[in-house]
């Protein structure tokens, strides 16, 4: 313990508070030499978020509407020293949240919440520097709400998933709105941070982990359970079981030799639609609702399944966003011809180009919910 009492341990401190409080100020990425985790970086960051009322919250929420006016303009410069970690969260390759998978159905993931404020937040100052012509900063904190993104969905479930296709969306979105505001050296930037971002999470990993730490997790929890209260063991399938029916489905199962049993037929459901995630979009449709069908109205069906097909339509709309901001960065500063290196994932050429008054539009052939997944592209300010 340093004692403040010793007058050169003192001032020592004092010296050290005002470094770092200076290094915070410069907005300077250091991060010391054995540090590889980027997690370590966004707790800090997430430690650091600043207090919220009622009125900042809604700042916050709307991030990509509201007023850039004073009192935007103070919560971003309250929230410089948590973006400062999310800078630094960036610069490395790696991210372990420390996640107690162990825990099962009742693991917690307080970072998905936290992750997604600090984003909106970093998302808000980003438009308040393109308000103030400081593209080169706007495309940095982009980059930067990407790098997390990806971090968030990075080997979690289905939910780490999804809220990794929110984050990236609103990045896409601002950034699309607004890249005729970006300086070519800016989009230069942008477009080689593009191309390094960290692996994200897949439909595939988050169907391994929802077999290995939800089914087996559970199946682990029945076997181990006492034979006259095995019921209990169930409990937290109740949480996500609609009113009424989990008692039902309990009675169901009968015994716990009979709930054991269930659990494992179930295995082959997240074995197989593993397998189909790799598959043209129109098969996976196809097969996989094929698939839920078998397999919704069984007992283990009713307490664990999730509507996987919309979460890979989700993804898959994200993925193909994110190759058309790619190739929208690349028009800006080439023209439509780059387009011929960006090839629609759903189609047999290049993204489909077209002019507005805004601006320009590219458009996928990939469909969803029967609408093309379309980028739309500011104009460039001349």
């Amino acid at each position: 313990m340093i004692s403040i009492r010793h007058p050169r341990t003192f001032h020592g401190l004092i010296a050290c508070l005002f470094l770092a409080a200076a290094a915070l100020r410069a907005n300077e990425p250091a991060v010391s030499p054995g540090n590889t985790n980027a997690a370590l970086q966004y707790w800090q960051a997430f430690s650091q978020l600043p207090a919220m009322d009622e009125h900042r919250q809604q700042i916050v929420a709307n991030w990509n509407t509201v007023p850039v006016d004073a009192d935007a303009v103070k919560l971003i410069e309250a929230s410089s020293t948590a973006l400062t970690y999310l800078h630094r969260g960036s610069a490395l390759e790696s991210c372990d949240w420390g996640l107690q998978k162990e825990d099962g159905i009742m693991l917690l993931m307080p970072h998905l919440a936290k992750a997604r404020e600090l984003a909106r937040l970093a998302l808000l100052r980003a438009r308040e520097e393109l308000d103030t012509q400081n593209s080169a900063a706007a495309a940095d904190d982009i980059a930067d709400v990407l790098v997390l993104a990806n971090f968030v969905g990075s080997d979690t479930f289905a939910i780490g998933l999804l809220v990794q296709d929110s984050i990236e969306q609103m990045a896409f979105d601002l950034a699309a709105s607004r890249l005729g505001q970006f300086a070519p050296e800016s989009l230069r930037t942008l477009a080689d941070r593009l191309g390094k971002l960290p692996h994200g999470g897949t439909l595939q990993s988050a169907l391994r982990n929802e077999r290995q730490f939800s089914l087996e997790w559970m199946i682990a929890r029945l076997r181990n359970a006492n034979d006259q209260s095995w019921q209990e063991a169930l409990r937290p399938l109740a949480i996500e079981t609609p009113k009424g029916t989990f008692e039902a489905i309990v009675e169901e199962l009968k015994t716990k030799a009979g709930a054991v049993q269930e659990f494992e037929e179930f295995r082959p459901f997240y074995d197989e639609l593993t397998t189909l995630a790799e598959r043209p979009p129109d098969v996976f449709r196809s097969r996989a609702a094929d698939l839920l069908k078998k397999y919704q109205n069984d007992a283990v069906g009713r307490l664990m399944l999730s509507d996987f097909v919309r979460v890979f339509d989700k993804d898959l709309a994200t993925r193909t966003r994110f190759s058309l901001l790619k190739a929208a960065v690349a028009v800006l500063l080439s023209g439509p011809g780059e387009l011929r290196n960006f090839p629609d994932p759903a189609g047999t050429g290049p993204f489909e180009y077209a002019a507005s008054e805004r601006g320009f539009e590219l458009r996928s052939k990939l469909t969803i919910d029967g609408r093309p997944v379309v980028l739309a592209v500011g104009k460039p300010r001349r």
